[in-house]
């Protein structure tokens, strides 16, 4: 229930209900959340949004809503969720189209809370100026300043996933909350799992292994550890770097360039690219 808090915090305050049990359905009735997703990728956001989906009873799911096709929307149709899509550019006329239907869709649906997962999907929100209360989860720095300050001026509650995306809003803003993103830990064999991992990588038993796990796209901080780990090497001489993560389809060639700034730094032999795991 942890990944849950940011949502019950706001429904609660928006709504004055309380966790999302059976008990409280039967007393109070269940906040119908229309979940607006920014994107359908295969990334943390997007995971985050399957296990609230997930975990909350159907009474509490009025739709989901992607701005674009992709794996989460299939995810979702499997797991029977009601899913919709509004395909939605960065374009302006683009996002003030899919405003004005989600605007008819929110009309015509019986939601009472709108759950805006990302940036995008809290301006559509903002945009479609409804009546139902917004609660915006903030996944990361997209757009920060003046345009997220405005569209978090038109939602409820804004829930961070770390402090640090949250302050671009300052200290005196009274509806920001942070919320960890909850992770479920597989159980797993451990040591089956190691041995399997530097049988992939094809480095030794006994090497320390750092993993960066996430998509190819700047923000990631792959560059940030190339550049560090000649450094790294010198005080850790059998250290290897797993990359998992595949390519953003937003930058196709950005790892071809960190491959090259691998080599230009001398330490490519000690990288590995696993690509996308799942």
């Amino acid at each position: 229930w942890q990944e849950l808090r940011g949502l019950v915090e706001g429904s609660r305050e928006t709504l004055h209900v309380g966790e999302p049990t059976q008990d409280t359905e039967q007393r109070n009735g269940a906040a119908r959340v229309l979940f607006l997703a920014s994107h359908s990728r295969r990334g943390g956001s997007e995971r985050y949004l399957e296990s609230i989906v997930d975990r909350l009873t159907p009474n509490w799911v009025e739709q989901v809503v992607c701005l674009e096709e992709g794996p989460l929307v299939t995810s979702l149709r499997d797991r029977g969720a009601r899913v919709g899509v509004l395909a939605t550019s960065g374009r302006g006329t683009s996002i003030m189209s899919s405003a004005r239907n989600f605007r008819s869709l929110v009309k015509g649906s019986s939601a009472t809370v709108i759950h805006a997962n990302g940036v995008k999907a809290a301006l559509v929100a903002a945009l479609a100026s409804t009546k139902v209360p917004i609660v915006w989860v903030k996944h990361d720095f997209s757009y920060d300043g003046p345009l997220a300050r405005m569209i978090a001026s038109r939602c409820r509650l804004v829930v961070g996933v770390s402090k640090s995306v949250t302050e671009v809003f300052g200290d005196e803003a009274p509806r920001i909350r942070v919320v960890h993103t909850g992770v479920r830990l597989p159980s797993i064999d451990r040591p089956a799992a190691r041995r399997t991992l530097t049988e992939v990588m094809g480095v030794r038993p006994h090497s320390l292994i750092l993993g960066l796990v996430g998509r190819l796209h700047p923000v990631k901080g792959h560059a940030v550890l190339l550049d560090v780990l000649a450094e790294l090497i010198r005080r850790v001489p059998d250290i290897e770097v797993a990359i998992m993560g595949g390519t953003d389809d937003a930058y196709p060639h950005y790892e071809a360039s960190l491959r090259q700034r691998a080599d230009e730094l001398e330490v490519s032999h000690r990288v590995h690219w696993l690509g996308h795991r799942a």
